[in-house]
This record gives C-alpha cells, sequence and structure tokens, in this order.
C-alpha cells in the first residue's frame, strides 16, 4: 500500500512540473509574442515615420524648384529698397499661385500651404530680407503627416538682360571683322565673348587672319549664319579645327538690346559751342548745337560732358583728350548718314574719373563706366584712342585702320546694321574696373539663385 501511494505521488507531482512548465512556455510565447508586435509596431511607425521624412523632403524641394521657376518671369526697375522689393514680389506671387496662399507685406511674403500632391504632402515659404543689401532668403518647408523638412537658398538682385553685360561685344546686327584685327580680354579670354542678336543671314562673317580670343554667340541656331575663312582664329583654335565649334553657341536667347538715356548727363552741358574750335582750345561742359559739324584738334582737351545734338558730323583729330563723356541726342535707326562722330589720329577719352578734383565734377564722377553714349550715330575710328574709360554704346560701330584702344567696359552696336572691324584693329576689352551696368542704361534687375548657399535641416 505504501509502495502504491508512493508512486501515485510522485505520478502527481511529475504532472504538476508538467502543467507548470507549459504555463511556463505558454507564458513565454506569449510575452515574446508581445514583444514582437511591440518591435513590429516600433518598425511601423519608424517605417512611417521615415515616409513621412521624405514625402516632407520632397515636397520642399518641390516648393523649392516650383517658386524659383516661377520667379524667372519676375522682373523689376529702379533701385529698389528691400521694403519696395518684398512688395512687388508678394503681388507678383499672387498672380502667379493659387488664391489664398500668399501674404506679403514689406517685411517678408509668406506662401502657405501649397499642395504637391494627393497624400496630403504640402509646402510653405518664405521670403524675407538678407543680411546685405540686395540679398533675400527663401526658406521652404515640406509637410507630410508627421515629417517636416526645411532647405533654405539666398537670392541676390541682380541686372537681367540674360547676359548682355557680361560679353565684351554685342551688337543687334550682324558683326563682320577681316584684316588682321585682334580682340581679345585684358584678364582672360571670356571678357572678348562676343554677341550678335541678329536671325538672319550671315550673323558673323570672319575673314582673312582675324583674331577673336573670346566665344561667339549667337541668337540664330543655323551653322550656316556663321561664314570662317582663311586663317581665323575663335578662342585660339583655328578654323581648320573642327574643335573651332566648341566656341561657337548658337540659338542665344533672342532679346532686345538696350538703347542708353542720356538725359542724366545732358543738363551737366551749361556751355555752348559757338564758332570754329579752335587748336589747344580746351572746353567744359559743352554742348554741340544742331548743325554745327564742328572738328576738334591739336591738343584740344574737353573736360565733363560733350553733349552734341542732332543732327551733327563731328570729327576728333589728332591729339584731343576728353575727360569725362560724350553723349548725343537720339535721332532713332536709320539717320546715321546724317549723325555721325569721326576719331582720327591720337584721340584720348578717359572717362569721368579722369575728371579735375573740383567740386563743379564731384556729381559727374560719381556716374561711372560709360564714355561713348550715341543712339542713332555712327562712330568710326581709326587711329590710336588709348585706354577709353567706360562702355561705347552707338548705332552703328566702324573701326579700320590702325584702330586702337583699351576699353573698360563693354562695346555696344545699337542698330540692326553690321558692326564692321578690319584692318589691323586691335581691341581690348578690360572689365576689371566696370563689370556692372553701366550708367545711362536702364534694364530690369532679377532675383538669382545662388546655389552654392543651398542649405537642409
Amino acid at each position: 500500500m505504501t509502495r502504491y501511494n508512493a508512486a501515485h505521488r510522485t505520478q502527481r507531482i511529475r504532472k504538476g512540473m508538467s502543467y507548470v512548465l507549459a504555463l511556463s512556455v505558454v507564458m513565454l510565447l506569449a510575452a515574446l509574442g508581445m514583444a514582437m508586435i511591440h518591435t513590429t509596431g516600433r518598425e511601423i511607425n519608424k517605417g512611417m515615420n521615415q515616409r513621412d521624412g521624405m514625402s516632407a523632403r520632397l515636397a520642399a524641394e518641390s516648393g523649392m524648384t516650383y517658386l524659383t521657376e516661377v520667379l524667372e518671369d519676375f522682373e523689376i526697375t529702379g533701385s529698389p529698397d528691400s521694403t519696395a522689393l518684398l512688395n512687388a514680389l508678394g503681388g507678383f506671387y499672387q498672380g502667379e499661385l493659387p488664391a489664398g496662399t500668399v501674404s506679403y507685406s514689406g517685411a517678408g511674403v509668406t506662401i502657405t500651404n501649397v499642395q504637391t500632391g494627393p497624400a496630403g504632402s504640402s509646402f510653405t515659404g518664405e521670403f524675407t530680407a538678407g543680411v546685405e543689401a540686395n540679398q533675400f532668403q527663401l526658406t521652404v518647408t515640406g509637410q507630410s503627416g508627421q515629417g517636416r523638412r526645411t532647405i533654405e537658398m539666398r537670392y541676390d538682385l541682380v541686372p537681367g538682360g540674360s547676359g548682355i553685360f557680361d560679353k565684351g561685344i554685342v551688337s543687334a546686327g550682324p558683326i563682320h571683322v577681316s584684316g588682321s584685327a585682334l580682340i581679345e580680354g585684358a584678364n582672360g579670354a571670356a571678357e572678348a565673348d562676343v554677341l550678335s542678336l541678329s536671325e538672319d543671314g550671315i550673323v558673323f562673317d570672319l575673314s582673312s587672319s582675324c583674331d577673336l580670343a573670346g566665344d561667339i554667340y549667337t541668337v540664330s541656331d543655323d551653322p550656316e549664319a556663321i561664314d570662317l575663312s582663311g586663317a581665323v582664329t575663335v578662342a585660339g583654335i583655328p578654323r581648320s579645327d573642327p574643335a573651332i565649334w566648341d566656341h561657337i553657341h548658337l540659338g542665344t536667347e533672342p532679346q532686345e538690346l538696350p538703347r542708353p538715356d542720356v538725359s542724366i548727363f545732358t543738363s551737366f552741358a551749361t556751355n555752348t559751342l559757338s564758332g570754329t574750335p579752335e587748336a589747344g582750345e580746351t572746353f567744359t561742359n559743352l554742348r554741340v548745337p544742331a548743325g554745327t559739324n564742328p572738328t576738334f584738334n591739336d591738343n584740344t582737351t574737353i573736360v565733363g560732358v560733350l553733349y552734341i545734338e542732332s543732327p551733327n558730323t563731328v570729327t576728333f583729330g589728332g591729339s584731343v583728350t576728353v575727360s569725362g563723356v560724350i553723349v548725343t541726342d537720339d535721332p532713332g535707326a536709320g539717320a546715321t548718314a546724317d549723325n555721325k562722330l569721326i576719331f582720327q589720329g591720337n584721340a584720348s577719352i578717359q572717362g569721368v574719373e579722369g575728371l579735375p578734383a573740383d567740386p563743379m565734377f564731384d556729381e559727374l564722377r560719381t556716374m561711372e563706366g560709360s564714355s561713348i553714349l550715341a543712339p542713332g550715330f555712327a562712330v568710326t575710328m581709326t587711329g590710336s584712342m588709348g585706354t577709353v574709360g567706360g562702355t561705347i554704346a552707338a548705332e552703328k560701330i566702324s573701326m579700320q585702320g590702325d584702330a586702337s584702344l583699351t576699353v573698360q567696359g563693354l562695346i555696344m552696336n545699337l542698330g540692326t546694321d553690321p558692326m564692321d572691324m578690319g584692318g589691323s584693329t586691335h581691341v581690348v576689352i578690360d572689365r576689371s574696373q566696370y563689370d556692372q551696368v553701366p550708367v545711362g542704361f536702364t534694364v530690369p534687375s532679377v532675383l538669382a539663385a545662388v546655389p552654392e548657399t543651398y542649405t537642409e535641416h
């Protein structure tokens, strides 16, 4: 009996231990299941957060790209301060973006809740004034679910014109270069880049042994518009080398060449020329009446503004020095037969930086960047001009014979007649002193992105 009870007791103990072990296993499996559920939930949340973060970043990038592309159509004239620009920019964006998404004041432009997709992603943007003058900051925040991403980039207010004022020579008409003419940059080949805005026929006719150190740009997209012959060189590459076409850029954006407004200079010309100029005379702030047709010769000095009314043919002979700027009336296109400036011998135009240290020239001395502004006039140069202290702009420009000059600015052929350079003409373009839009020209300003300032956070 005793053995039976002991065996029975042992069997019951074993069954009890099995129950405990089974229960432990069940509890362990339950714990593991809960842990797996927790881990899975956490991974799901993590995945959702990553998804939201990526979607938010895409929304921010889309917003930055969209607002920048829309901004390509924004222009503003004059010299606006940050308040005026932000007000103009806000009004511009209100006309371009969905209703109710743009609010603005002189302190900034705010763009809110612009949807970027069906999944609920959106972005907000804010334009504010930057640290320096003419600098502005665009901050764009993308949002998707719980995700938020912000990117920023700086925009600078710069002259528009698609690079017209970045070139060395610009012509509304064709450009003809012949003989041994040489066009080069003082500080690099890019200063001697040449642009023709003409679209019809031959827009560049380069012949003989002429040498253009810079690149060629043309609105025409037809290779036949470029006529190269003889021992022509472009960007240091001879015509015989196919690599020359790497420096000939077809299909440049069409645009209108701005005409100078000389009215800001004419009020300075308070003295009127009467009679025939004598050799060795000095003239200050001189107005040349219409129909005078004078010749300035032999050590004549002109200080300040030389204002030439239309019609007139004015000749500058040997050893004439101009310290200041030459400006003319604008009789319009097609009037060059009766309106001419002819530079012979060793004329010199020093620009406003050459003005005497006299209080009467203080205001004029600040009006830098232009030396000859002659809309409607034909300008012909056949002798040595030395250094010309600013941009040359005329209806038609011709340089022949031994014409030689260094231009601290650019050369602009305003009319559609060809610009001619031949003989042993030697032109050096030096943009180191005046690299902005010259005084006398008004071009709209634009907001240009500065890619190196792009940041994400």
